[in-house]
């Protein structure tokens, strides 16, 4: 299944597949968000940047979006 997420300015429109995405949401992930394990995806549909969780600590989690964005 194809999805349209994001239009970034620089980017255009961000072309996914849902399959590829351990999470997907409208909104960014939290430090409450726990992965079962570190490197979880994260595709927030609104903003279209995309999320790896580097430190999956529960409750303290750590995600770094490929725009600059940290969650911690």
């Amino acid at each position: 299944m194809m999805i349209y997420v994001g239009n970034q300015p620089s980017m255009g429109i961000v072309q996914s597949y849902a399959d590829r995405w351990d999470f997907i949401n409208s909104s960014d992930p939290t430090v409450t968000t726990n992965p079962s394990q570190a490197n979880a995806t994260w595709l927030n549909t609104t903003s279209g940047e995309q999320f790896v969780c580097i430190d999956n600590t529960a409750d303290a989690n750590v995600w770094k979006g490929q725009m600059g964005t940290t969650v911690s």
